[in-house]
């Protein structure tokens, strides 16, 4: 089945498209006054972004470590087996 387009449905369709355009610019006004509402969204916004990679960074770290520490005891327990 094809689309054909609806010259009835098209008011309709246009309209629809202006209402949430223009709710979309409510909640995210670009107006002067109210820029620093905007910084301060960026802004924690990047803030959580950068805690997201250093809590990763560490959970590198930790794992690295943990890591290490068992091929460092592993071959020891091998050794204690040797008759």
């Amino acid at each position: 089945m094809k689309y054909k387009w609806s010259e009835g449905k098209y008011d309709s369709i246009a309209r629809f498209c202006v209402a949430i355009t223009n709710f979309h610019v409510s909640l995210n006004p670009l107006r002067a006054p109210e820029r620093t509402t905007w910084h301060s969204y960026k802004k924690r916004a990047m803030d959580l972004g950068q805690q997201s990679v250093n809590d990763r960074r560490i959970d590198q770290r930790t794992y690295r470590e943990r890591r290490a520490a068992r091929q460092w005891v592993t071959p020891m327990a091998d050794l204690t087996n040797i008759q």
